[in-house]
């Protein structure tokens, strides 16, 4: 497995390992491009997405089991989808037609448009312990992966699981390791 070793400097962030060598991402996170005020049923938002085209958000709200779309301009809420039932969310991405939602559990929902005013939704209970602690969700379009991003574990490191969206499984072993 390689290891990857993370620098965040101020605002840089440089991440490098053996195997694939040396990424630099330059974010100045005390100057962003755009700011937008989201109402305050979305106070609790933990996990957004940005659909392909760009012009509104997908965002999931940290308690509730129900899916946000908002205006990308105004932050205003377009439509709302319930889902599931409250819970403890912690991340959205949309892939193609569809949207994943990571419950800190490591529940992963897929949520699909089935119809004018119906959702077609799978439940994947994972094997991540209490003690993984999902927090965040991202997607590898190179091979269509989610990664579950998990919290500090038991030995202090950071661990990153991937999830197959074609076989809808997780992978025993994380991706990434990050050690303190």
């Amino acid at each position: 497995m390689p290891y990857w070793n993370i620098v965040i400097i101020g605002t840089l962030l440089t991440i490098s390992s053996p195997m694939f060598g040396q990424f630099q991402f330059d974010y100045d996170l005390n100057q962003p491009e755009k700011t937008i005020n989201l109402p305050e049923s979305l106070k609790e938002v933990s996990g957004v997405s940005l659909c392909e085209t760009q012009d509104f958000i997908w965002a999931v709200q940290d308690e509730k089991g129900v899916i946000f779309k908002l205006d990308i301009e105004s932050g205003t809420v377009i439509d709302s989808l319930p889902f599931w039932k409250k819970g403890d969310y912690e991340g959205i991405e949309i892939v193609g037609d569809k949207m994943f939602v990571i419950k800190s559990s490591g529940t992963i929902y897929k949520v699909q448009l089935a119809g004018k005013d119906s959702l077609s939704i799978q439940k994947f209970n994972q094997h991540l312990e209490k003690e993984d602690d999902a927090e965040g969700l991202g997607y590898d379009q190179q091979k269509q992966q989610l990664l579950i991003a998990c919290k500090i574990g038991k030995n202090g490191e950071r661990k990153i699981y991937p999830f197959d969206i074609q076989t809808d499984s997780l992978f025993e072993e994380p991706r990434f390791v990050i050690y303190k």
